[in-house]
């Protein structure tokens, strides 16, 4: 199982969400602990961002870079489609 650091901006995002958003964001950051690299929702990113994996969930994005070398996951940022790649 890989560790999980949060940066500022997923962290000011989750505070901010309601209860059954965070308890859905929740059990998305475990299903990326478990196996950042395989699921369904999850997809290695293209072109300025090909280093980072997202993982979609409905209209929510959890983007995150992985280093397996010291098994850590970086959540860069939790955001709503329209903005999470910006």
């Amino acid at each position: 199982m890989h560790r999980i650091i949060l940066h500022r901006n997923a962290v000011k995002f989750y505070r901010k969400a309601d209860n059954a958003l965070k308890e859905r964001v929740a059990d998305a950051i475990d299903v990326i602990a478990r196996n950042p690299h395989l699921d369904g929702h999850i997809k290695k990113l293209k072109g300025d961002l090909k280093h980072m994996h997202r993982f979609r969930m409905g209209d929510l994005r959890i983007l995150y870079e992985i280093d397996d070398a010291q098994e850590i996951v970086w959540i860069k940022t939790i955001e709503w489609r329209g903005s999470a790649y910006k």
